[in-house]
């Protein structure tokens, strides 16, 4: 995939396994933009395997945009 859209359940802290499993299988190519919808109030941590962009807040919403980091 080049393109991925994480939204899981508000403070479930679910995207992170889910995201290094699809890494693990090769799903995601190295020049992928992940974009991860949390709780504003909810941190997105991931593995060093995802280089943070940028994020933004949307109301409730946080939009956070992440790509692999170089292999």
């Amino acid at each position: 995939a080049d393109f991925l859209f994480a939204d899981p359940p508000y403070d479930s802290d679910l995207a992170g396994g889910g995201l290094e499993m699809l890494v693990d299988a090769g799903a995601i190519s190295q020049q992928a933009l992940i974009v991860i919808e949390t709780r504003k109030t909810e941190g997105c941590s991931l593995s060093p395997r995802f280089h943070l962009i940028d994020s933004r807040n949307y109301g409730i919403a946080k939009l956070s945009f992440f790509s692999l980091t170089e292999a």
